[in-house]
């Protein structure tokens, strides 16, 4: 038997890739030649090109016992060693084959890889270069000097090399490296279309759908972004991390039953999946099972405790529950764990606007800190605009609420009241979901920007890049906002106005549009960061909804026997207020208060409000509790069981006030020191309702109980108030648009003025 013949064949077959060919003729030389180190060493390189490292690196040890100068033997041993995870023992023997075998492309290649992993960047690219020099049609070497030059902030030369790797042989892993530095990078769109690539050349790889419902969901494309999560799910059905993000896209896409399917699918696959009850703890939420909703985030922090998210999550549901001092715990322990996360801020100073446990100066600090951690440490570049006092301002309003929401019926008058001929009014969209209000809103702008998936930096150059002259955010520090965007100052006037009770805290943002009763001149005004800008006859404008039905008269009662209504969100119905109307029900035994809002729905928020008042001495039964009613008209219909709207405190109504004054109710309010108390008492001076602001909680009982016992000037207003609303400054949409128009044209000129 020619052994050495026997071997070079199987050598020979091993190089063209016919393993087990190779195998059968080199272990029919097995039970003869067991320490032959020849054989030992194709025994080993063939174990591991059937992937069994670890019946190859023993073999291998053996051969190079014997012959430690045989470099493919040394280069297969490394190979193994490193499928293994032992880099340290892999990096002698891929020296060694590279000192072997110099002009082995893969014998660079493999060093390469292990020095970059190992930290060491320059003698990985020189490896990674030796091995390109020797192989340069392999798209996978210039595939990994691209990602080494990424990891190295790199980022041109890495992309350069993505593509010389795509043009030698696309493949589906690296389309998808290539695609991970686009989305790195905030190229989205650019990123999708390597995802897209990735999944075309590989349709029945689950990863490389999933990794491309990611960006779309970024882009606000969640329907795209559902549909390629389902298609990962029929691929690979027991894949828990799957499930739990087609989850949260079809949460995202309003589809919170089927969600809710998908996010119990991953838990069963994963018990310990801490995301997916985080997942499923939003969506118990959104179906209105509160209470399971907080039980499903407990369990996530339980199982990651130091996780800021879950934290963050938890408070967000329990502030839609009212349990806003429980929620407040939960969001300082979330920025306990991670202080520079501006979601969770926002979310505390939202939340802390509720609370009646908080002194204005203290939340004024919180608002500062806010500003303080995410104001831009850079100074912001120059605007380029032309300082003419006399041009045609370029007007951009940011929002997440273009679309069917509370500020957009106080938004949409004033655009559609501004004076084109001076203002050009641009729109910068963050929602998810638009709808008909959206549309109309878009048919209304000069220019409409849909910026949700947009990151901050892409953003402020689309803002620069229109020109914007004043740019106003809607939001504050409510959900989806852009602070962090407002931050970077990419318009040379920045204001807030409309969504939000208080200051942003950002020096970047220079005025808010309020008015003297909102925001009382001198103690307010040392409470802002921002300018406060009063407008002469109120900062708010309302349109009235569409979709009212009639008002029906008030309905004959005895006296004393009112029905009082709050139609406000449940995180406004405040321990403090719920004494005041405790108070108020017992000076009328006979009435009784109708608590109207989405957390009714749930049996253990209505029972925590019903327990509220009985431990303050009021019959439960005399509590009416009300859940979400479908559509807008349905909701405004329930104002005509009510007599009198009572207004919650410290966090006073806005569009609820409208609303209930639109339907004929009368509101009682109790003003405090700041705009968030204060915002009632604006609006019922508009239609010269002063009488029913009070200064003190006792005065607050004391309106309430009069007006509740005059039926007759209920029934007037009842009748009345409609008109009143059509013929008061609180509908003037001309007016408005023309008073905010003539501050936006004195700040131009103030600031054409400037240096």
């Amino acid at each position: 038997m020619d052994i050495a013949a026997i071997l070079a064949d199987a050598n020979r077959l091993l190089a063209q890739g016919k393993v087990e060919e190779a195998y059968a003729l080199a272990a029919s030389l097995q039970d003869g030649y067991p320490d032959d180190p020849v054989l030992l060493s194709l025994m080993g390189r063939l174990a591991l090109a059937t992937l069994k490292p670890n019946i190859a690196a023993p073999l291998l040890l053996r051969a190079l016992a014997v012959n430690p100068e045989d470099g493919q033997a040394q280069l297969a041993l490394g190979r193994s060693l490193r499928a293994m995870d032992r880099s340290f023992d892999a990096r002698k023997h891929l020296e060694a084959a590279v000192r072997l075998l110099p002009e082995d492309a893969d014998a660079h290649f493999q060093l390469a890889e292990l020095l970059e992993g190992d930290g060491d960047a320059e003698l990985a690219s020189r490896h990674y270069q030796a091995a390109r020099a020797l192989a340069p049609d392999l798209a996978a070497i210039p595939a990994a000097l691209a990602h080494l030059h990424g990891v190295r902030g790199d980022k041109q030369t890495a992309q350069r090399l993505y593509l010389e790797a795509i043009a030698l042989k696309p493949s589906a892993e690296i389309h998808t490296a290539y695609a991970g530095l686009l989305a790195g990078q905030g190229q989205i769109d650019a990123a999708i279309a390597q995802f897209e690539a990735a999944v075309a050349l590989d349709p029945k790889n689950p990863q490389a759908w999933n990794n491309l419902s990611g960006p779309l969901k970024l882009r606000g494309r969640l329907k795209e972004s559902v549909a390629a999560l389902k298609k990962a799910v029929a691929l690979a059905p027991g894949n828990a991390l799957i499930h739990n993000n087609l989850a949260l896209a079809l949460r995202l896409e309003e589809g919170a039953a089927e969600a809710l399917e998908h996010a119990k699918l991953a838990i069963s696959l994963k018990p310990d999946y801490a995301d997916a009850y985080q997942n499923m703890g939003y969506i118990l939420n959104l179906l209105g099972q509160h209470e399971a909703a907080v039980a499903a985030l407990h369990r996530a922090i339980a199982i990651d405790p130091g996780n800021a998210i879950y934290h963050g999550a938890l408070g967000h549901v329990l502030n839609g529950q009212g349990a806003v001092e429980e929620a407040i715990q939960a969001f300082r322990r979330s920025l306990d764990l991670d202080p520079a996360s501006a979601l969770v801020r926002s979310n505390l100073l939202m939340t802390l606007c509720y609370s009646k446990e908080i002194a204005p100066e203290a939340l004024y600090a919180e608002h500062r800190r806010f500003g303080d951690i995410h104001q831009s440490k850079i100074p912001p570049a120059p605007h380029a605009n032309a300082r003419d006092p006399a041009k045609r301002l370029r007007i951009g309003y940011v929002s997440p609420d273009f679309r069917t929401h509370s500020v957009s019926y106080f938004f949409e008058p004033v655009l559609a009241g501004h004076d084109r001929r001076a203002v050009e009014v641009f729109l910068y969209a963050n929602h998810l979901h638009g709808d008909a209000v959206s549309d109309r809103l878009k048919g209304m702008a000069d220019q409409w920007r849909e910026i949700r998936g947009l990151a901050d930096d892409e953003a402020e150059a689309l803002i620069r890049s229109d020109g914007i002259d004043i740019l106003v955010d809607l939001a504050g520090h409510s959900a989806d906002n852009r602070l962090p965007l407002m931050a970077r100052k990419p318009a040379p006037i920045q204001g807030t106005w409309i969504g939000y009770p208080n200051t942003t805290g950002l020096s970047a943002i220079d005025f808010r549009f309020t008015d003297a009763i909102a925001d009382p001149v001198g103690f307010c005004d040392g409470l802002h960061s921002e300018r406060l800008e009063r407008l002469p006859n109120g900062f708010l404008c309302f349109r009235p909804p569409e979709e009212a039905p009639d008002i029906e008269p008030i309905k004959p009662r005895g006296l004393g026997q009112a029905v009082f209504g709050c139609f406000n969100n449940h995180a406004k119905v405040s321990p403090y207020v719920t004494r005041l109307w405790a108070d108020l029900l017992k000076e009328l035994p006979e009435a009784v208060l109708m608590l109207k809002n989405r957390s009714m729905d749930d049996p253990r928020a209505r029972a925590e409000i019903l327990d509220r008042f009985a431990s303050n001495g009021i019959d439960p039964q005399r509590i009416k509790t009300v859940g979400r009613i479908p559509g807008r008209g349905g909701h405004l219909a329930a104002y005509n069981l009510v007599d009198i709207s009572l207004d919650t405190h410290p966090y006073s109504g806005t569009a609820t006030t409208c609303e209930s004054l639109w339907m004929g109710t009368p509101v009682v309010t109790l003003a405090g020191p700041t705009h968030v108390s204060r915002v009632s008492a604006s609006l019922l001076h508009r239609v010269g309702l002063d009488d029913l602001v009070a200064a003190s909680p006792e005065e607050y009982v004391l309106k309430a109980v009069s007006l509740a016992l005059d039926h007759a000037r209920l029934a007037e207003l009842r009748l009345a108030l409609r008109d009143r609303l059509r013929s008061s400054p609180l509908l003037d949409a001309a007016g408005c648009a023309a008073e905010v128009e003539a501050a936006y044209r004195r700040m131009w000129v103030d600031w054409c003025a400037s240096s």
